[in-house]
């Protein structure tokens, strides 16, 4: 996109991504400002990431991504969109730098009997339902899973997931944090 990019990843381990990125913002800055003559960082926040369970919901954010420019208006049609992952998901181009996830190789045992029906998944617009789903796990950093999946992983990591209620902890009486 032309303000931002989407990156489905599978990490090995923990702090995987972070270091991802760190490594990547700093490359591409250096290239930036290289190439511009100018110094400085070039995006203006944070990474935004969400844990997703596969099983329900990695074809769903594959079909997000991949369709995102197409509700930006900027193509008619995913496979016209040249830094988009359909291009190889879909119609099968050449990628060095993908690798295809194991539910994706489950849509069929052959290369082309995957991308027919990989294909078959992009036939109408998604529900804006489900959009804000994604798009609100992704911005606020929550699982996007059923309850079940949620509940395993607050199991694991020992913490709710859920969102925390806004504003202070405390009762506001005399402004004073009670002890």
């Amino acid at each position: 996109m032309p303000n931002h990019i989407h990156l489905l990843v599978t990490p090995r381990e923990t702090s995987a991504v972070s270091r991802l990125m760190k490594s990547l913002s700093g490359r591409y800055a250096h290239y930036v400002n290289a190439k511009h003559q100018r110094s400085g960082s070039l995006w203006g926040g944070r990474f935004k990431a969400c844990i997703i369970e596969s099983e329900r919901y990695l074809m769903t954010c594959y079909r997000y991504i991949e369709l995102n420019p197409v509700r930006a208006g900027l193509v008619s049609r995913a496979a016209d969109y040249p830094w988009s992952s359909h291009r190889h998901n879909a119609l099968g181009e050449d990628s060095d730098s993908l690798v295809e996830h194991a539910l994706f190789r489950a849509l069929g045992p052959s290369f082309s009997a995957r991308r027919s029906a990989y294909r078959e998944l992009f036939p109408d617009a998604m529900d804006d339902t489900l959009l804000r789903k994604i798009r609100d796990a992704a911005n606020q950093g929550r699982v996007l899973a059923d309850d079940a999946f949620r509940s395993e992983i607050e199991n694991t990591l020992s913490r709710s997931l859920k969102p925390a209620s806004r504003g202070r902890p405390w009762p506001k009486s005399n402004g004073v944090r009670p002890l």
